[in-house]
């Protein structure tokens, strides 16, 4: 996967350039899948809920 998003340099530019300092992983995105399939968001609707890990703030 490094190699497709431009070798190590940039994912460490991409890395150093996020608030949390660090790369989102799979089970980032799958915890949001499971919360918003989950009972424990009958209460969330129309909302656009970005996984991103602040990066575009």
């Amino acid at each position: 996967m490094v190699d497709s998003i431009g070798g190590p340099d940039v994912l460490g530019g991409m890395k150093e350039g996020s608030p949390l300092k660090r790369i989102g992983q799979p089970v980032d995105i799958a915890t949001v899948v499971l919360f918003l399939a989950s009972d424990e968001s009958s209460f969330v609707d129309g909302q656009i809920l970005k996984v991103d890990g602040g990066f575009e703030i």
